[in-house]
């Protein structure tokens, strides 16, 4: 697999077969087998547009012939990866701890049903939207601990980002590492126009992830016998800040 070396991103890798890049300074890749740093093997135009001044790095493969999504996203400590529908298993244990379930469904595990129907439907976006809630990994270890990213609140139409953890990767800052990375994606690459975020009001740990990354407090309401927030960022106001690059 090639490595993708971002000069101004030192220590921050991408991870792809391919690289497709429209924009300057130029990003080089070290070790490809047969595909070039600037298209990719079929000879397919440049698609996407890299973002090398700041993380998160992520590279995607088009065909000749309509879209194909095979993007990763890397950060220095994590891995946003899609999923396939065997990972359920993995992401068995996290959903049905009773400490992560706290402020999602009370304490209530998750059943396998549900866990199934929720890698269906991450799987399902992807390959539709090119996004999704991604499966998490640490890098060091290769062991999936949850999942971060975009999807759709309950039945929602609009955009919202949100992150699960293994109770033991608590309290190290990768629910931040995780939710800036995926957020930079959705407005980035993705261009979205808005993103929300949904969490118990008393979940004060995913609160202060919301207004690290920008998002405001737009309302409060009650869902499922919770009292829940809901936070907000629109691309412009991302802009502003410094996120998108002109």
């Amino acid at each position: 697999m090639p490595r993708i070396v971002a000069p101004f991103f030192p220590g921050v890798r991408w991870c792809a077969k391919s690289a497709l890049i429209q924009d300057t300074p130029v990003v080089r890749a070290e070790g490809a087998q047969g595909v070039g740093a600037a298209g990719s093997a079929d000879g397919a135009p440049p698609a996407l547009m890299t973002h090398a001044r700041r993380g998160p790095f992520w590279s995607s493969r088009w065909g000749s012939f309509g879209r194909s999504w095979n993007v990763i996203l890397k950060t220095p400590r994590l891995i946003l990866d899609g999923w396939k529908s065997s990972d359920w298993t993995a992401f068995r244990p996290i959903a049905q701890d009773v400490e992560v379930m706290r402020y999602i469904t009370g304490g209530t595990p998750w059943s396998e049903e549900q866990i199934r129907g929720f890698v269906d439907r991450q799987v399902k976006l992807y390959a539709e939207r090119g996004f999704c809630r991604w499966r998490l990994v640490e890098e060091s270890s290769g062991e999936p601990i949850g999942f971060c990213g975009v999807g759709f609140w309950r039945d929602g139409l609009e955009p919202e980002i949100g992150w699960w953890l293994a109770r033991r990767f608590w309290g190290r800052g990768l629910a931040t590492e995780a939710a800036r990375c995926a957020l930079q994606d959705a407005f980035e690459r993705v261009r979205l126009e808005r993103v929300i975020s949904v969490a118990a009001v008393d979940n004060l740990a995913s609160l202060r992830v919301m207004e690290k990354l920008g998002l405001k407090l737009e309302c409060e309401f009650e869902g499922e016998g919770m009292r829940l927030v809901r936070y907000a960022i629109e691309r412009d106001r991302y802009a502003a800040g410094g996120g998108i690059r002109p």
